[in-house]
């Protein structure tokens, strides 16, 4: 079977209509317009390329082949196959190409030159970084971190080296909780069930990563990962073996700054079942409200300061407003700041007194 790209030109300053059909080798399964040049995927892994709007197509299947062929020092024909075509969204001439493969392909200028990359291993998890829009942030695989005495340098599964003085291993954590299994509750996140004092039992406390409590919001037991956590529940664990009853009312709290950007969060939004956004995505100013059965757990924020502090210290005093009258825009996040500012001493800052200057 023969399959056809029907490109439909309308001439609207001519009035006339102007049908091109070209011949390709399978179903269309992706295109992309970057001005008048046109990129497009078959079913088969084939890229087809237009500089003229589609009037007259290139087949580039021979130039991504002998490409790979240069990274892999493969004759195996299957190196050249396309699975997926995927513009930036900062910048319509960045195209990166995955293969079936390790192989992927990168295009600064919309498929004019391409360069082939050895991954390492299949590209299945990457994006596009939201503000340098050369860069595409993807896993190569890590083989060994290699020096001697320290580290000087990153092995990669595709056979190059990165030079390092340095190296933040970010590969997520499992609780030990070897020792507690037969003696105490293990709950299903993997963490030691505790009450709202962390007491897991009589005389037994658990506090940090290993601590599955309860959240103040909705009493289910979360497990939370994170330095500010883990130093305020050992600071409420010790007033409770101290003999200081004190329950654990803190809403978990994270930011992170990638350049000009600061993304922040509140609370534990599992289980949510619809967002709320007040702002604007595209400029990345804005406040997410995460909620479930109409009421918000948590929240995430970009470029707005101090909505993180407002909203977690609603959710804390439980004065947080309603999904419904976020969402029709009843109150916003100046109003949700009244309302904290109106609990006056109960606020609770890090340093007393300064409630009014922190919000």
């Amino acid at each position: 079977m023969r399959h056809i790209i029907l490109l439909l030109i309308i001439q609207c300053f001519a009035s006339n209509i102007d049908v091109q059909i070209s011949y390709i080798d399978a179903p269309l399964i992706n295109i992309h317009w970057c001005s008048d040049t046109v990129l497009a995927l078959t079913s088969k892994g084939s890229v087809y390329r237009s500089d003229d709007r589609g009037r007259q197509w290139t087949k580039m299947s021979e130039i991504f082949h002998r490409k790979a062929l240069i990274q892999l020092e493969d004759s195996d024909e299957r190196v050249g196959i396309v699975n997926n075509l995927v513009p930036s969204p900062v910048d319509k001439s960045l195209v990166l190409f995955t293969g079936t493969d390790q192989i992927a392909w990168i295009s600064l200028d919309c498929g004019k030159t391409i360069t082939a990359v050895n991954a390492g291993k299949q590209l299945r998890e990457y994006q596009f970084h939201p503000l340098e829009k050369d860069w595409i942030i993807a896993s190569a695989g890590v083989k060994r971190i290699g020096g001697v005495g320290q580290v000087q340098r990153v092995d990669l599964l595709n056979g190059k080296s990165l030079q390092a003085d340095l190296v933040i291993l970010g590969t997520g954590i499992q609780p030990n909780n070897k020792l507690a299994k037969d003696q105490l509750k293990i709950s299903p996140n993997g963490g030691i069930e505790t009450d709202v004092f962390l007491k897991a039992a009589k005389n037994v406390y658990a506090s940090g990563d290993i601590s599955s409590y309860p959240y103040w919001v909705t009493g289910e037991h979360v497990r939370i990962e994170h330095q500010n956590e883990a130093v305020r529940q050992g600071y409420v664990a010790a007033l409770n073996i101290l003999g200081r009853p004190t329950p654990l009312t803190d809403v978990p709290f994270f930011w992170t700054r990638q350049w000009d950007r600061t993304l922040a969060y509140s609370g534990v939004g599992q289980g949510f079942d619809e967002v709320i956004v007040d702002g604007d995505l595209s400029q990345q100013k804005f406040v997410a409200y995460y909620a479930r059965k109409g009421r918000v757990v948590a929240s995430a924020s970009m470029n707005t300061p101090n909505a993180q502090m407002i909203i977690s210290e609603a959710l804390r005093l439980n004065v947080m407003p309603s999904a419904e009258d976020l969402k029709e825009k009843k109150v916003n996040l100046d109003d949700i700041k009244k309302i904290v500012l109106s609990k006056g001493s109960s606020c609770h800052c890090k340093r007393a007194g300064q409630c009014q200057s922190q919000l």
